[in-house]
């Protein structure tokens, strides 16, 4: 005998052979609700206000402070997209290659 701990006194049955309802209600709202807050969630556009096509950097590099997906670090200000044009080809380059990578060309 199961006793007090798993007993379904309604059904006079153990609850493996006879479960709560109740319980059982209770444990289907709880994971209905949960599926509904992850499916509301994923029709919520998260990114709207970030910058998706420049690469974002988590910690800047001149301070390490943390970014927030900003254009420029909120603690000493440095620019954390910087970016020059090659003198070659003209074309924008990010970051702090050596070498322009459509034409080759050296960069300062």
């Amino acid at each position: 005998m199961c006793g007090e701990v798993c007993w379904n006194h309604e059904q006079n049955l153990c609850e493996n052979c006879a479960p709560n309802l109740d319980e059982e209600i209770a444990l289907a709202q709880a994971e209905a609700a949960k599926e509904q807050a992850f499916e509301k969630a994923k029709s919520v556009d998260w990114l709207k206000d970030r910058y998706i096509s420049r690469k974002q950097a988590a910690a800047c590099p001149s301070c390490g402070a943390h970014t927030s997906g900003g254009k420029f670090c909120p603690e000493c200000g440095a620019n954390l997209s910087p970016s020059v044009n090659c003198s070659g080809c003209g074309k924008k380059i990010e970051g702090k290659p050596k070498f322009c990578p459509d034409c080759g060309q050296k960069l300062a």
